[in-house]
């Protein structure tokens, strides 16, 4: 009995090893992936099997995957090609679609380097000059919301002279440093037309007012300043904390010269209705102490980012 369980085992086993050395002759079927220095360093290589290849993700989304139709190189995606990334668990909540954004251009070291273009599904596009997956350089960049940024980039962030169009109508022309704006710029809004300094996204220094009805105002500004020392943020919807409903928004309104907000809009959305809203309405019930030029109390408009986070 013993000796016959024993040649099973054996025929087995040489079954096992003959399906084992079938497998890895055959060029269709993958290597399994290595764990090169780079993948282990930086979480964001995400690993292919189908191709056989890593690609470098900034998006720091959860269960990031990819396709790819270009080339590898020391196991990194290269050459010219299109990445497809997609996040989530398809039909999960708020991810019912594979693509999230597809990547056209030339690639090496796993990521986009040169030029190149980035297309979200919901509408929004990048294009310009891109180092490890990121613009740097020239570039413009359009939001689902209608915003728009087109000139220098550093790190994905506007730095640099450029141009920032803003879906309610109003634009800021000047300096930004790591995606704000500073050092010299004209904001171009409904109350008019203001010239002069900017400091940590505020009008900050000399700056020079023109109204639409052609008065001119001139002096050192002081921005806007909420009259609650720490307002209070958002409070988050229920409904979005059980549906894992994540994300940023930044609203963009006027301060008018009374103090009272106005004209408040979503001006990047986290994606997710509730959130937006409950951002808006926030922003909405808010009072001021109003921007002044010369002393004088001025509307002006202000943005202000919120961040929905779950904890851990």
């Amino acid at each position: 009995m013993t000796t016959g369980i024993s040649k099973v085992c054996v025929i087995a086993g040489l079954l096992l090893a003959i399906c084992n050395a079938a497998a890895l002759a055959d060029p269709t079927v993958a290597p399994p992936p290595p764990r090169p220095d780079f993948a282990v360093a930086n979480p964001g290589w995400i690993y292919n099997a189908q191709a056989n290849c890593w690609a470098l993700d900034n998006s720091h989304e959860l269960y990031a995957n990819f396709t790819w139709t270009g080339r590898c190189k020391h196991f990194q995606i290269a050459g010219k090609g299109a990445l497809v990334w997609s996040y989530g668990l398809v039909g999960s909540y708020g991810n019912s679609s594979p693509a999230n954004r597809t990547i056209t251009g030339t690639f090496s070291d796993g990521a986009l380097n040169g030029r190149g273009r980035v297309d979200w599904k919901n509408g929004a596009f990048s294009e310009g000059g891109f180092s490890n997956g990121e613009l740097n350089g020239a570039g413009t960049q359009n939001w689902s919301s209608g915003n728009r940024y087109e000139g220098e980039f550093r790190d994905g962030k506007p730095d640099g002279r450029g141009r920032y169009d803003y879906a309610d109508g109003s634009s800021y022309d000047g300096e930004f440093e790591d995606g704000i704006r500073q050092g010299h710029g004209k904001w171009t809004f409904a109350g008019g037309v203001y010239e002069g300094e900017f400091l940590d996204g505020e009008i900050s220094g000399h700056g020079v007012l023109r109204r639409p009805d052609g008065t001119k105002l001139e002096g050192e500004a002081e921005p806007a300043r909420n009259v609650v020392t720490n307002p209070p943020p958002p409070m988050y919807p229920p409904l979005s904390r059980r549906l894992n409903e994540e994300g940023s928004v930044e609203v963009v309104f006027t301060v008018l010269a009374d103090g009272r907000t106005d004209n408040v809009k979503t001006a990047l959305s986290s994606t997710y209705t509730r959130l937006d809203t409950d951002a808006v309405n926030t922003v909405t019930n808010w009072r001021f102490t109003p921007a002044r030029l010369g002393g004088i109390a001025i509307a002006m408009p202000k943005t202000q980012m919120f961040s929905f986070q779950l904890e851990d």
